[in-house]
């Protein structure tokens, strides 16, 4: 749904490890802002199979094991498309502008998610999310780009802090660090007239001030701090326990600790292959420099658009 005010709601479009919430969390600092975190992580992420991209992966036997008992929940797409059509109600009520977080893997159907990661040749329908198209039409999109050395060092980082059981040969890798799902998204909601913003979360570490004057005027918004107070446990009592897990930083952070740096990437004077040659050993770093390799077309294309 359109809110009544001039202003648009917001869709954070985001992927893995692109400092996605340490942004969301900024953005809703803003006394404007109604947030909604994530509403279709319980129904396309851990609610039934059929639903869930990921669990369409091609993957080891133990991992699709781990997979199965993340599936507790019966939900279905329409459930969190009401839980997000309930909240904007709320927030046009308040005055405010609904931000809504969300992975594209969550909010992109199965059919055009396989699409996406399997296709040489993409051709996606108007609208690939489960999201109706009045209230997508009616949305200002914010697509965040980072680096991809950057995102796969801190997936595979990851993947040995919390123990999951895929690796870099099962396809759920592909799945988390693929930069080219925003790619498509960005080419097809700009051909809609519905061109979204393009923010690199390296500017938001390395120039704040910018970024933060940026999105306030962009989003008719006021008022954002780059300081803010940790949840609360009643705040965080309302997450999705596996949600909570993965946002635990962002969570516990109280604002944006600011880079000093002067460089225009992330990746300027820094050699990744190096370390993760010392660190997992020469075949995994050829296999991460891969989806580097994979990746860093779409990221530079995007990063042509960034504010």
């Amino acid at each position: 749904m359109a809110p009544t005010n001039d202003r648009k709601n917001v869709l954070l479009l985001t992927s893995a490890r692109t400092r996605s919430n340490l942004v969301f969390r900024w953005i809703c600092t803003s006394p404007d802002v109604h947030p909604i975190q994530y509403p279709f992580a319980p129904t396309t992420r851990y609610g039934k199979p059929e639903n869930c991209l990921l669990h369409h992966m091609r993957h080891s036997e133990e991992r699709r094991q781990e997979l199965v008992q993340w599936h507790d929940g019966q939900d279905t797409p329409q459930d969190s498309v009401a839980l997000v059509e309930k909240n904007l109600r709320a927030a046009d009520e308040e005055g405010k502008v609904g931000v809504v977080i969300d992975q594209w893997d969550h909010l992109v159907r199965v059919p055009e998610g396989l699409e996406i990661l399997r296709q040489e040749e993409v051709v996606l329908p108007q609208n690939p999310t489960w999201l109706p198209d009045e209230m997508l039409t009616s949305t200002t999109t914010i697509i965040l780009i980072r680096h991809p050395a950057a995102v796969v060092d801190s997936i595979y980082r990851l993947l040995f802090a919390v123990a999951r059981k895929y690796g870099l040969d099962d396809e759920d890798f592909h799945l988390v660090s693929t930069a080219r799902a925003h790619r498509l998204l960005f080419d097809l909601f700009t051909s809609r007239g519905l061109k979204p913003i393009v923010l690199d979360s390296w500017d938001v570490v390395t120039n704040p001030a910018r970024i933060q004057g940026v999105l306030e005027e962009k989003l008719g918004i006021r008022g954002m701090s780059d300081v803010w107070k940790p949840k609360t446990e009643e705040e965080l009592a309302r997450m999705h326990p596996r949600t909570l897990g993965a946002t635990r930083v962002a969570n516990e952070s109280s604002g944006i600790q600011r880079v000093e740096s002067d460089k225009a990437s992330e990746m300027e004077g820094k050699d990744f292959f190096v370390q993760w040659k010392e660190k997992y050993g020469e075949r995994v770093a050829k296999q991460l420099q891969a989806y580097v390799d994979l990746n860093l077309p779409h990221y530079e294309y995007l990063r042509k658009f960034k504010v």
